[in-house]
């Protein structure tokens, strides 16, 4: 009899974004959100922060976890619409 040893199966973090629209009279201070779930604790980072200003029209913010204990990323995209 052979057995064969575990592995860990290495799912990446599961981040969650969330589109937004605000309807306003010029750029304005937006908030969205992005979450994240995973094992362990880890942070977030965005190409446009959460709270900054937003121009008129369409803004896609590029959303990436930090590595996870196992080094796995993963990454979404907000869209951020100001009429």
């Amino acid at each position: 009899f052979y057995a064969v040893p575990a592995t860990a199966i290495d799912l990446p973090p599961r981040l969650i974004c969330s589109d937004v629209t605000v309807d306003t009279e010029g750029p304005t201070a937006v908030t969205y959100v992005a979450t994240v779930e995973d094992e362990s604790p880890v942070g977030i980072q965005a190409s446009t922060a959460s709270g900054d200003l937003f121009p008129v029209g369409t803004t896609e913010v590029t959303v990436t976890t930090d590595p996870d204990a196992l080094g796995s990323v993963s990454s979404c995209v907000v869209r951020v619409v100001v009429n």
